[in-house]
Order: structure tokens, then C-alpha cells, then sequence
């Protein structure tokens, strides 16, 4: 997965400015990884009431990154496509 992420920011990235998709994607990782640093620092994983909000997080969040893909490879095929193409 990271790979596909490395290698889709490179070829997204207009010419030129590959290396600014890359960056963003650097640091939308480190604010990842810094918010989980805070999450376990807080205790919110030991809090029982939480129990099922996190139980049910990660189904919820990649749900919601599928749907993201999915939004973006529909806008960006061709208007005159015929389905399924």
C-alpha cells in the first residue's frame, strides 16, 4: 500500500511538481503518526467508553477512503466512455 501511494504521488503530480505531491504526502503520514502519538498518550485507547467507537473506526475510515478513490477514478475517466470501459 505505501508503495502504490509513493509511486501514484510521483505519477500524479504534474511535471515539474512531483516533488511537492510527494511532500504532501510525507506530511499528511507525519500528522498521521503524530495524532496516533496523542491518541495513545491521552489514554483515548484504554477508556472503555470508547471501546466501540474504535472497535468500529476502521471500517468506517477505509469505507470512506474507498469512497474517496472511487469519487476521484470517476471524475477522472473519459466523458465519452462507453460503461464498463
Amino acid at each position: 500500500m505505501l508503495t502504490a501511494m509513493f509511486t501514484s504521488a510521483a505519477d500524479l503530480g504534474r511535471a515539474g511538481r512531483e516533488g511537492l505531491a510527494l511532500g504532501t504526502m510525507f506530511a499528511m503520514l507525519a500528522l498521521a503518526t503524530m495524532g496516533r502519538i496523542a491518541a495513545v498518550v491521552a489514554g483515548v485507547p484504554k477508556d472503555p467508553t470508547l471501546a466501540p467507537v474504535l472497535a468500529w473506526a476502521p471500517v468506517v475510515l477505509w469505507a470512506m477512503g474507498g469512497g474517496v478513490v472511487g469519487g476521484l477514478a470517476w471524475r477522472g475517466r473519459p466523458r465519452n466512455a462507453a460503461p464498463g470501459t
